[in-house]
């Protein structure tokens, strides 16, 4: 009568040869070489060959995991810029569009006072206004474009 051995063992035997076999394993760095022979063909080869001039073109190394997070960290940081800078952009963009708005809505109601002015003094709208009355509106206009930029400040 043979022994069987435990399903147990048989399947932890198993996991952990699965786990090594598929456990990555580092490389080390490379360097690929031109060679050139007398003839003055070229070979692109992983080591220098011999009886051929060879040069060092490039070379490569694997990264550690270290190295792969402090480049992760590298583009969340670049990406975290890029949006609090694009932010910032529509931020001062809205803020240049109510200001202009804001000038807009002075400039309209500084017409329709001016023109109601007008209209009291039995002139037609438009019209040229006593220095008095024109320079009072002239001054409430630059109050409220000077409102307007209190509540819309252009910071860039």
């Amino acid at each position: 009568m043979s022994k069987r051995r435990p399903l147990l063992i048989d399947t932890v035997s198993s996991l952990i040869v699965l786990y090594v076999l598929f456990l990555p394993f580092p490389t080390d760095a490379g360097t690929f070489y031109s060679c050139v022979d007398k003839e003055g063909n070229e070979v692109i080869s992983d080591y220098p060959l011999s009886g051929r001039s060879c040069n060092p073109v490039a070379t490569f190394k694997d990264e550690t995991n270290q190295e792969r997070m402090n480049q992760e960290a590298e583009r969340e940081a670049k990406e975290e810029r890029r949006t609090e800078e694009y932010e910032k952009k529509k931020a001062y963009e809205n803020a240049r569009r109510n200001l202009y708005q804001c000038f807009q809505a002075a400039a309209i109601r500084y017409q329709e006072n001016w023109d109601s002015n007008c209209v009291s003094l039995g002139l037609p709208r438009g019209c040229s206004l006593p220095p008095s009355s024109a320079q009072r509106w002239d001054y409430k206009l630059e109050q409220w474009k000077s409102q307007c930029l209190q509540l819309y400040p252009q910071r860039p």
